[in-house]
Formats: C-alpha cells, structure tokens, sequence
C-alpha cells in the first residue's frame, strides 16, 4: 500500500512539472509575439510556484514594465528568489541593477551567492566582457587579499576556500595581468631555489592553459604533483583535474600528443621510441604498420616542438627527421630542427628511389587517435 502510495506521489509531481514546463514554453511564445499581458498572466503562478526560470523572466518584465506595472522592488524580488535557486542569469541580472547605484550591495549579493553554490563559479567566467559583473567579481576578490603576502599566497587561499573560485580568480589573473610576467615571476622563484607550493601550482595552470607559455600536460603535472606534495590546495586541484586530460604534451602508454581536435574528438601522438633509419629501411618500416605513419611537413612542425621540449634539447642541438612527402612512396624529405623546434633546414623531395640516399634520419611516426570510434 505505502509503495503504490509512493509511486503514486512521484507520478503527480512528474505530471506536474510537465504540465508547468509546457505553461512556461507557451508564456514564452506569447512573449516572443509581444503579447506581455497575456504572458505576464499565465507567468505570474509559475514564478510564484517556485519555477526559478519563471522568476527570472518575471524579474525581467518588471524591470521593463512589459505586461505589468514598472516595479524594480518586484523585479528584485523575483530575480533574488530564482538566484536564491542557484539560477546563474538571476545573480547577473542583480548585479548589473545593483552595479550602478549600489556597487557594495552587488559585491555582497556575489558573495552570498558562492557561498551558497560554490562549484558555479567558473561559470561566472562566461560573463567576464560585461563590464557590470567584472568588477563586482573583482571587488569581491579584492576584498579577501587581507593577510597575503603575494599573488600566488593569495590565488593558494582563494583555492583552498573553493577551488571553483580559485578556478575564476586565476582566469581573471591570467587576463588582466600580463600572464608572462607571471611565468616570469614563478621561473625567478624557482632559480633563486625558493619557490613556494602557490607560485608551483600557478605554473602548472599556465602550461594547462597554455598561457604564455606552450600548453604542455606533462610539464603541468610535474610542477602540480610537487606544488600537492607540499600540501598545496590548488596543486592537489589541479592533479584531480588534468591527471587523465586529453591535451598537447599529454603522455600515454609509448605516445606523446601533439595535436586536439575537440569537433572531431580526434588527438595525434608521436611514438615516443624512436630509431635512426635510412629511407629504404623506414619504407620497409611503414608498410609494415597498419597504425603507425610518418609526419607530414606541416604535422612535423607542431610535433617537433613538443619533441625537442621532451627531450630537453640543449642550445645548439640539432636532431633530423624524416616526414612524408608521397604516402608510401620511393620519394624522401627529410628536416632538421633546432633545440626550440625550429625548421633550419630541409630537403626537397627528390623524384628517384629513396635507397640512392644512403644517410640515415630519425623516425618518428605518428598515431591518430579517434575517440567516437
């Protein structure tokens, strides 16, 4: 009886809440025809039922005056209850009334809100070109600098209160802060054999992002894992967060990628065991594999600079590879880099069989991996 109660109970609030989504669909083409009356009326007992998107369109009609009565104490009243809801585009709409006249009320609003739903803070991210939310975001962080001795203490404490907003002051950071002066900063800390965990943690979100510096997932581990290992807040963060994430310098099995293509959920890797070959020998090499290719010219260039920084090449170093010139063909190109993964030199393809060119070149083949697949 108690369960047939139950099921009974789920099914009346599954059938309500359809019933007031197909309401709030139809309020909203009313809308879209400019007919406010008639949608203001059919809204107003969505908003009241607590439908935080109702709220929120009901906030912006009377802020408007659209079908109803101008009233900003009501429009405060609706957007403040579908924010109290955790409804993102509500808190912006507050900030952006509050940010001209009250600019301390939209910080405080701010900080109510992430308290309240930390993990939403990297989506403030998204709003950061409207001028009314990026400075209430940046008056709110302001606000906590007290007692921090310098940028990285400061983003380490903002991490350890919640990562998310951690996530969003080092976004804003890296943005209005020249993110070079930063890499900078933290590279002088680590000559002068005193970095700190923070200043490790900020370097390892450089080379995640890319910023500044080469995106490089290796690298960004090496320096988060030792930022973690001193009990660094935002260095633990972030090895929870890229330990397995698909990025350029992202080591797997023999592999290295090189390349993402996010629409085409496609990566491309280098082998990570290499050999030096003559042509004949790589051509025998590669009919042989059904997986492994070699480069093409432009592939080699974004490839080898991932190459040269993993075999930490020094000033003056030199390495020649082969690349692919004709698939599977008698023809051979070779380039030689330097340390930075530089082209210095190259040979053009020459149309007679590869063997008659006895010197040998690295091969490095590549892999694409296609994820969907």
């Amino acid at each position: 009886m108690i369960k047939k109660l139950l099921l009974s109970f789920v099914l009346s609030l599954a059938a309500c809440a359809l019933h007031a989504q197909q309401d709030l669909e139809r309020v909203k083409s009313l809308l879209n025809r400019a007919q406010y009356e008639e949608g203001a009326r059919l809204l107003r007992p969505l908003a009241d039922g607590g439908n935080a998107e109702a709220q929120l369109i009901a906030a912006q009609l009377f802020f408007k005056g659209l079908g109803v009565t101008q009233s900003y104490t009501q429009g405060i009243k609706y957007a403040t209850m579908s924010a109290k809801s955790g409804y993102m585009n509500a808190l912006i709409l507050l900030i952006r009334h509050y940010n001209k006249e009250k600019p301390a009320q939209a910080v405080q609003l701010l900080g109510t809100y992430l308290n309240s739903f930390p993990d939403k803070a990297t989506d403030l991210s998204k709003y950061m070109e409207d001028e009314d939310v990026h400075n209430t975001v940046l008056k709110y962080f302001e606000g906590q600098i007290n007692g921090c001795t310098d940028t990285f203490d400061f983003i380490e404490k903002i991490y350890g209160k919640a990562p998310a907003e951690g996530e969003l002051l080092i976004s804003i950071a890296l943005n209005d802060r020249d993110g070079k002066d930063v890499y900078k900063e933290c590279k002088k800390q680590i000559s002068a054999g005193n970095v700190s965990a923070a200043c490790q943690a900020t370097l390892a979100k450089l080379y995640f992002e890319g910023k500044s510096v080469m995106q490089h997932h290796a690298s960004g581990m090496r320096y988060a894992r030792a930022a973690a290992a001193e009990n660094s807040a935002m260095g633990k963060y972030l090895v929870q967060k890229y330990a397995d994430k698909r990025m350029p310098g992202y080591y797997f099995r023999d592999a290295v990628i090189f390349e993402t293509d996010k629409k085409s959920d496609t990566d491309k890797a280098y082998s990570r065991t290499q050999t030096m070959l003559t042509w004949k020998e790589v051509l025998a090499q590669m009919r042989k594999s059904r997986t492994w290719r070699l480069p093409t010219m432009d592939e080699a260039k974004k490839m080898m600079k991932y190459y040269t920084w993993d075999k930490g090449m020094k000033t003056g170093e030199t390495v020649t590879i082969w690349v692919e010139q004709l698939s599977q063909s008698e023809v051979y190109y070779w380039q030689t880099y330097n340390h930075e993964g530089q082209v210095i030199k190259e040979e053009p393809h020459h149309n007679f069989l590869g063997s008659h060119y006895g010197g040998k070149a690295l091969m490095i083949p590549i892999l694409e991996l296609h994820h969907k697949e």
